[in-house]
């Protein structure tokens, strides 16, 4: 009797112990789970944090590119502006020059036009004494011609004074025109050598006669050759 409860103790114990060995094995895989449990969580949360940094990063580098290409993108325009700014001002500098010279031109042109407007009146009014001096001549030794009372050596003197006022009058009408081609274009200027002394002959046989009918004064010139040249 003793021996087998003894036995049935020990059997009790055994069974004790084993099921304190299960209980602690349960335990122990209890908490093994909730440690891979947690690392799962844990992972999964590093997981999603690093997602999420990744995916902030990428969306930053890409607001960072699109900065960046915007930054070049208004670069370029400014550049450009700038080297819009320079061309404007080469061409306005360019401008202003051409229109300081224009004006200049312009300027030039009125003075030409004054001068020219003076050396035109100027020329009216001796072409209007040149035409006047023969064309006097021609009246009025055609008057004197039509005395009767004259001597043949006078008429023919006076004959000889208009035909020449004749011609120098006729010379005068070809120089206007000649000086009308002249401004024209037409013909260009030849510049040739006269005996000035033929025309102080001229003057004087036209003047001296009125001279001295109307003061009794006598005209004289001192004429002297021509020389070679024609000077």
């Amino acid at each position: 009797m003793i021996i087998h409860s003894y036995e049935k103790e020990s059997e009790l114990k055994k069974i004790e112990s084993l099921e304190s060995e299960l209980a602690s094995e349960k335990e122990g895989r209890k908490v093994y789970k909730n440690m891979i449990f947690s690392v799962l969580v844990l992972f999964v949360i590093v997981a999603t944090f690093l997602y999420y940094v990744v995916k902030s990063k990428k969306k930053l580098k890409e607001q960072n590119d699109k900065i960046l290409e915007q930054n070049n993108t208004i670069s370029s325009q400014v550049e450009e502006i700038i080297q819009q700014n320079d061309l404007l001002n080469t061409y306005k500098n360019n401008l202003e020059k051409i229109v300081e010279e224009k004006t200049r031109h312009l300027e030039d042109a009125i003075k030409r036009g004054k001068e020219s407007d003076l050396l035109k009146t100027a020329f009216l009014t001796n072409m209007s004494h040149e035409i006047r001096t023969p064309m006097n001549a021609v009246m009025g030794f055609g008057s004197l011609l039509s005395n009767s009372n004259l001597s043949e050596n006078d008429r023919m003197k006076y004959t000889e004074i208009l035909l020449k006022s004749t011609e120098q009058l006729h010379k005068v009408i070809d120089d206007i025109i000649e000086i009308s081609k002249i401004e024209s274009g037409q013909i260009t200027v030849n510049k040739t050598y006269f005996d000035v002394n033929i025309l102080f002959q001229e003057l004087m046989l036209y003047f001296s006669k009125q001279l001295f009918e109307t003061s009794k004064t006598q005209l004289r010139i001192r004429i002297y050759k021509p020389t070679a040249t024609g000077k």
